[in-house]
């Protein structure tokens, strides 16, 4: 699979998309589109956010937009097995960490309040609702509420239902580093299989962020 990254275009919208090669899947919507520049992304997570876009269709060779960790190709394989993955593009020049203590809770409807509670004095979090952009497009930003448009839902609508989830982390995965935040909180509107979490975990870890579920966050509370 080819996966490429795609600035602004002329409605400014931005892109991933995905050309299959000899041993992929056809995806049956291959454009993931995003109604904001995400201003900061590493070349782990914008690479690793381009996967999850169309990992359910990838075997074989896999071209991304950035070359990426040893340790994020050692997730990506992991995560396709038992479909075998050969990533063409790697760096093996040591990664920063990103920036950021805070956590952001994925929604998959609009949602005009944040979740999450924030005190003074501690790392600021985030609620990034990822609306369907086939009825609200653009996003709105404030200092702790991101909503953004995203044709999302209709490439998770092509997926099984354990799958549904992988392009809002996509597009959750993008923002992290401009809203500071460390730590993806999942809403338990999301149906994803034990299976699939544990290697969501391992994944989403070798770009050095924490997945969570809603629920996992209420009980440390």
């Amino acid at each position: 699979m080819d996966i490429q990254w795609h600035g602004r275009n002329g409605t400014g919208r931005f892109s991933f998309s995905a050309t299959p090669g000899d041993y992929d899947g056809v995806p049956a919507v291959d454009r993931l589109y995003v109604d904001r520049d995400m201003l900061i992304v590493s070349s782990d997570v914008l690479s690793l956010s381009g996967f999850l876009a169309f990992a359910p269709y990838c075997a074989g060779r896999l071209t991304l937009p950035k070359e990426v960790s040893p340790e994020l190709v050692t997730a990506m394989q992991e995560f396709a097995s038992p479909s075998w993955l050969h990533v063409d593009s790697v760096d093996v020049e040591p990664k920063a960490a990103p920036q950021g203590e805070g956590k952001v809770l994925l929604a998959d409807s609009l949602t005009f309040e944040n979740v999450l509670p924030n005190s003074w004095g501690s790392a600021r979090n985030t609620t990034l609702s990822v609306a369907d952009s086939s009825q609200w497009a653009g996003y709105l930003l404030s200092s702790e509420l991101l909503i953004v448009g995203s044709n999302a839902r209709t490439v998770a609508l092509m997926l099984p239902r354990a799958l549904y989830v992988l392009p809002f982390i996509s597009v959750a995965l993008l923002f992290m580093e401009s809203i500071r935040c460390s730590t993806l909180v999942v809403a338990d509107s999301f149906e994803v299989d034990d299976e699939v979490w544990h290697k969501l975990v391992r994944l989403v870890k070798a770009c050095n962020y924490s997945l969570l579920r809603e629920s996992e966050l209420r009980e440390w509370n």
